[in-house]
């Protein structure tokens, strides 16, 4: 049997086009050689949520920023030495640089913002801002 070599991802023209389509609901910065981490993004009442898998990475390895209020995470799944004695039959772990950006829909608390990792799992709390209702002005 012949090694498996790395080769680029087919469908990354399909990704782009995807990404390209819905950019204005979730915009996306990918400054990536290979890894991408999942994704969820999810919102109740008071708070959005980020969750991104980001198995092997430590957190002091992982960059949370907000500007212009989209948040991004960025970091670097540092490539890991194959063993030359040995022969790999299939190799298909990625690595690389990566950034996952999303662009929020409302104003948040910045200052409220809140992450942990656990496991190899970047959780992301954050509040919403209070909607400030219209209200009327009396003419005099």
């Amino acid at each position: 049997m012949v090694p498996t070599h790395h080769r680029q991802n087919l469908f990354m023209p399909m990704n782009s086009l995807l990404e390209e389509f819905f950019g204005d609901m979730v915009p996306e910065g990918t400054a990536q050689t290979g890894f991408r981490p999942p994704l969820d993004l999810r919102e109740d009442d008071g708070y959005f949520y980020a969750q991104l898998e980001l198995p092997g990475l430590k957190k002091e390895e992982v960059k949370i920023s907000l500007e212009d209020n989209i948040l991004t995470v960025r970091g670097e799944k540092k490539k890991q030495d194959l063993l030359e004695k040995e022969e790999y039959r299939r190799v298909e772990r990625s690595y690389g640089v990566f950034e996952r950006g999303f662009r929020l829909p409302q104003e948040i608390q910045e200052d409220a913002i809140r992450a942990e990792m656990d496991n190899g799992i970047l959780k992301i709390s954050i509040p919403k801002t209070e909607k400030v209702e219209p209200r009327q002005i009396a003419i005099n």
